[in-house]
């Protein structure tokens, strides 16, 4: 997979779990609009944080969540603090990433 076939698959997520964003118009990106303007930002963490805990799959990018699933422990999060803690923590790790989309594939 390219990465614009990445990050357009990854914009159709997030389009799906709310993300309005005046770079993404029909679920392409703009070309007057950077990628890194867009996959940073919090709304569309918020809206991928959504999709992944939509498809159970926000263990992977939280390891607070991670620890208490390993634990088997009950998560005892609500939706809105659960969403933040995805969030920050995609946003952490995208950062921290030579190449963030190769890390949002995984995901996809």
């Amino acid at each position: 997979m390219t990465d614009e076939e990445t990050l357009k698959q990854a914009i159709e997520k997030v389009v799906k779990n709310g993300y309005g964003n005046i770079c993404v118009e029909d679920g392409e990106l703009l070309d007057d609009c950077g990628l890194y303007d867009v996959i940073f930002s919090h709304d569309f963490a918020e809206a991928f944080a959504k999709y992944l805990i939509r498809k159970n799959k926000d263990y992977l990018v939280s390891d607070y969540i991670k620890r208490k699933t390993e634990a088997s422990e009950f998560i005892g999060l609500g939706w809105e603090a659960r969403i933040e803690e995805v969030k920050k923590s995609l946003l952490t790790k995208m950062v921290l990433e030579e190449e963030p989309l190769l890390y949002l594939k995984k995901f996809l």
